[in-house]
């Protein structure tokens, strides 16, 4: 909106737009529409057939294998914004949504890993700018924990606004991730996590 500076979303999908046109009566609009269409599949080490494990029409991708059940957690976009669901055999569960983060969608979500007591998962998470709008979204790319019972994720780590590669440590007390310095290297640091999010 031209007068208000107003930007409301117009089309929610979950791959690429592009070449708008509007329609000479302005009441559409055609665009490219490119979907990529991620799915989860199963590779047996047997020799056996591929099978696919979890197959939408959206993005389904980054699984992480729970290494205490036969649970995994996995990234996709099926609501429109990228949440981390959890899935068995049986059933599938949203485990982290936009609404952990007051209602504000992330621009990405992925590197998954589980503790190693199956208990946590560490993510990474991608997000502009703190707003007074969503304090307990820091921007930058950022790890963040959750308890795969439930529980509001936490941010781990200093203030970088880079980390990436969550790694736990044995005891699920302690995660390594790489984060940069000022100058663009990349470091292998560690943070201690403890019982927060149990």
């Amino acid at each position: 909106d031209t007068r208000t500076d107003h930007v409301p979303p117009i089309t929610t999908t979950p791959g690429n737009e592009a070449s708008p046109s509007v329609s000479p009566d302005g009441h559409s609009i055609a665009f490219t529409w490119d979907a990529t269409d991620f799915d989860l599949v199963e590779v047996p080490l047997d020799g056996s057939s591929v099978r696919t494990v979890v197959h939408t029409t959206r993005d389904e991708f980054d699984p992480a294998v729970s290494p205490t059940s036969e649970q995994f957690a996995f990234v996709t976009n099926r609501t429109g914004y990228p949440e981390i669901w959890v899935q068995n055999k049986d059933s599938s569960r949203p485990l982290v949504t936009p609404a952990d983060f007051d209602g504000v969608a992330s621009m990405a979500v992925g590197a998954l890993a589980f503790s190693r007591d199956g208990t946590r998962l560490a993510f990474q998470l991608a997000a502009a700018s703190e707003t007074s709008s969503a304090p307990t979204l820091p921007g930058g790319f950022r790890i963040w924990v959750t308890a795969v019972g439930g529980g509001k994720p936490f941010p781990i780590g200093a203030a970088e606004t880079y980390q990436d590669a969550p790694t736990w440590s044995p005891n699920s007390d302690w995660i390594a991730y790489l984060t940069t310095t000022g100058t663009g290297y990349l470091l292998l640091v560690k943070s201690q996590v403890g019982t927060r999010g149990s």
